[in-house]
């Protein structure tokens, strides 16, 4: 989000948020996280799969992928709503 800062009468200055520029939107991150995961629980189990192993598969942060899926279980609810929306939606 750019913070609009007035200089002089006509003309502004914009500033640039805190912190690195998204490479990607929220819901694209959140997709390629779900597709790592879904991989790491596949070979690895529910139990031996880490949200740091799942953020090295997917190519994001740990903190990034905290923000976006609070703990492993909401990961494994994430990934088990994603088969059942792709599904209903070949159904349909």
């Amino acid at each position: 989000m750019a913070i609009t800062k007035p200089r002089e009468p006509g003309t502004s200055e914009v500033r640039r948020g805190r912190g690195r520029p998204q490479a990607r939107p929220d819901d694209e991150t959140r997709a390629v996280i779900i597709s790592a995961a879904r991989n790491e629980f596949a070979v690895s189990g529910y139990a031996a799969t880490s949200m740091e192993s799942v953020a090295r598969g997917a190519g994001v942060s740990t903190k990034t992928l905290y923000r976006l899926i609070p703990n492993k279980a909401a990961l494994f609810e994430a990934i088990i709503t994603d088969g059942l929306d792709q599904f209903t939606t070949r159904i349909r």
